[in-house]
């Protein structure tokens, strides 16, 4: 059975998150990526500017 917490991410880790799955979708030999994250819409606001 799966689970189904998800963890809130910050900021600065969001960062470093969306910087990292960049580079996984980039390579060609990654068929799947799961993750249990949230990042809330403050922090992607913050993330758009």
């Amino acid at each position: 059975m799966a689970t189904f917490v998800c963890i809130n991410i910050d900021l600065v880790k969001a960062e470093s998150l969306l910087k990292f799955l960049e580079v996984l979708d980039d390579n060609d030999d990654v068929q799947t990526v799961s993750a249990n994250y949230d990042i809330s819409d403050a922090v992607l606001r913050e993330l758009a500017v």
